[in-house]
């Protein structure tokens, strides 16, 4: 989700400290931003103007200010800091009421967090930490960051980490990887099965029937992705006998299948790898945009159908921190350096 934050808003928790809990309050809000947001602004400019303020303010003490700044080079780093998010012009520092909201807008998830005495301003009749102003856009102070309904939502669904038999698998994308497909510009799938079920349709029947997990996945991921994104798919061969040995082979006979419009996927790479040959390859599956994502206990088949179709539904894990997300692109690459691998990547039109 895109998440707005004024700077005065992270010094409003220096107030705690001699309560004890400033430390623990900031931690909350970054771990929240980690697993959940990007930080929006409406411009580069803005975005130089929020890591200045946080250099300047005399409210935060040297060690808090440096984990600020530490925290906001990883979210760069991976790519989370996003300019021209929020409506050109639009400065959260400047409003003063609810009348100033009226031009935000926008597709996705927004949270506005505010300093304490803005939010009494803007919303002067709301005794509460959280005002939802509309469908998908919330504001909130930095302390009632948790108390945003989609953000405890999010939170459920994590720990869930599971949907039922007889899901329909629209509302698996909708809630699991819309939201990261809409930001990352890296995709990277790892399931040793992950090719078999198409390698059993490759026929003259299989536009029959509804598109398996593979090609739904990649017809998703062409309509949600931004344009540049990059689809690396990570499987294996010798388990079923039609799957080709060859990723070029492999990748003609996706590319056959998969005929609609690649959307913003410019490119879409292959590897191959023989799991009875290597037999210390990976077990786990897993889905990766980026810097976050879901290891996947029974792996995508269970989205072939248009309805979870197993008795056990589809169990996941959410991977947010930098070490769940390193040890993913870790096992990828374990796959890559195997003495049966084989890989292609094509440019798509």
């Amino acid at each position: 989700m895109d998440i707005a934050i004024v700077p005065s808003a992270l010094t409003d928790l220096a107030f705690s400290r001699l309560k004890r809990s400033s430390v623990a309050a900031q931690r909350t809000v970054r771990e929240t931003l980690l697993a959940h947001g990007s930080l929006v602004f409406a411009s580069d400019a803005e975005i130089g103007e929020f890591i200045a303020a946080i250099k300047k303010s005399p409210l935060l003490l040297s060690p808090e200010r440096d984990r600020w700044l530490n925290f906001l080079t990883l979210l760069n780093q991976q790519k989370r800091l996003l300019p021209n998010f929020l409506p050109s012009g639009f400065k959260l520092c400047d409003l003063n009421s609810e009348s100033d909201l009226a031009g935000l807008n926008g597709t996705g998830e927004k949270v506005l967090v505010l300093s304490e005495d803005q939010f009494d301003r803007v919303f002067p009749n709301n005794p509460d930490a959280v005002e939802e102003i509309r469908a998908e856009i919330s504001a909130t102070t930095s302390g009632g960051l948790g108390e945003v309904s989609v953000i405890d939502s999010k939170r459920a669904l994590a720990v869930a980490g599971a949907h039922a038999q007889g899901t329909d698998r629209e509302h698996v994308w909708n809630e699991l990887f819309a939201p990261l497909a809409r930001r990352s510009k890296g995709v990277s799938v790892l399931d040793r099965y992950m090719f078999s079920e198409l390698a059993r349709r490759d026929s003259g029947i299989h536009s029959r029937y509804p598109p398996e997990h593979l090609i739904w996945l990649l017809n998703h991921l062409a309509a949600t992705s931004p344009v540049g994104t990059r689809v690396r798919l990570v499987g294996g061969f010798g388990d079923e006998r039609r799957v080709p040995e060859e990723a070029t082979q492999l990748l003609d006979l996706i590319l056959r299948q998969w005929n609609a419009s690649p959307g913003g996927i410019i490119e879409l790479e292959v590897t191959l790898a023989n799991w009875r040959v290597n037999t210390d390859l990976p077990h786990n599956r897993h889905i990766r945009f980026g810097s976050l994502g879901y290891t996947l206990a029974e792996g995508l088949d269970r989205l072939r159908s248009p309805r979870l179709w197993d008795e056990d539904g589809l169990n996941w894990t959410y991977k947010w921190d930098f070490e769940s997300t390193q040890m993913l692109a870790n096992r990828e690459t374990r796959v890559e350096q195997s003495s049966t691998v084989s890989s292609m990547r094509r440019t798509l039109p």
